[in-house]
């Protein structure tokens, strides 16, 4: 049974403030719990129905993960979801190694990234495209915003999320700069230059004037109809592709 204390626990990490207090996240649906068991990220406690502990029970017991048998009214309850009827856990924020530019031909960087459904999206973009790290700037939304997992499907296990200075970033990096611009060059047509950063900007301003100034090169989805921009996410997924089409020698 779950007592009190450990529900009024589980709804407090909904907030950033107690979620570094406690260095813990949760994590709800049974893709998303069972993408978590499957990776390397400690698992503190699973709180499920009946019916997720008799599928995965053998699961559980291999990893050794502590488990509470509850009611789907209280995982609705507990939860961010509006109807979640398997599980949720509770999960100890993830120490990524120290993040070493050198180690990546491409990064894609955020500058001010509000929206959790947008850095979800793109933390799965990014997976399906074999990023294994983003960097954001420090006043972008959290990655442990249950939104953000939730939006993710599971890529938050596997694309590793850094939170840096932006204009410190761009001092030390040493990488060719591409950032992401309405009137950049056409992307299908950019030489890429085989490694460096590439920026993405705010959802509704777009990158900086001042971060602007900073870039070697502009780059852009070409626009056919009326739509006055694309969604940040939408555009990741477009230069992505571009990016590795590039690199398997593809136009």
């Amino acid at each position: 049974m779950v007592s009190r204390k450990h529900l009024k626990f589980i709804q407090s990490l909904q907030h950033k403030k107690y979620r570094k207090q406690a260095q813990s996240f949760i994590v709800e649906g049974e893709k998303s719990v069972l993408e978590l068991i499957h990776s390397k990220i400690k698992i503190k406690t699973i709180i499920a129905t009946k019916r997720f502990l008799e599928l995965h029970f053998q699961l559980l017991r291999e990893g050794s993960i502590d488990w509470i048998e509850t009611s789907e009214k209280i995982l609705n309850k507990v939860g961010t979801f509006q109807q979640n009827q398997t599980v949720l856990a509770v999960a100890r924020i993830p120490e990524w190694p120290p993040l070493k530019l050198s180690a990546f031909k491409y990064i894609p960087v955020y500058e001010y990234l509000q929206d959790p459904g947008n850095l979800g999206t793109i933390l799965r973009i990014c997976d399906w495209f074999g990023i294994e790290a983003v960097i954001l700037s420090t006043d972008s939304v959290d990655v442990f915003n249950p939104k953000v997992i939730q939006a993710s499907m599971g890529s938050f296990t596997r694309v590793k999320v850094y939170y840096k200075p932006i204009e410190n970033l761009i001092k030390k990096s040493g990488l060719p700069l591409i950032g992401t611009t309405l009137d950049g060059e056409d992307v299908h047509r950019f030489n890429w230059p085989g490694m460096g950063l590439i920026f993405f900007g705010n959802e509704s301003k777009g990158i900086s004037p001042k971060l602007n100034g900073l870039l070697d090169h502009h780059i852009g989805v070409p626009k056919y109809g009326g739509a006055e921009s694309l969604n940040v996410a939408v555009t990741t997924g477009i230069i992505l592709d571009q990016m590795r089409r590039s690199q398997s020698g593809s136009k």
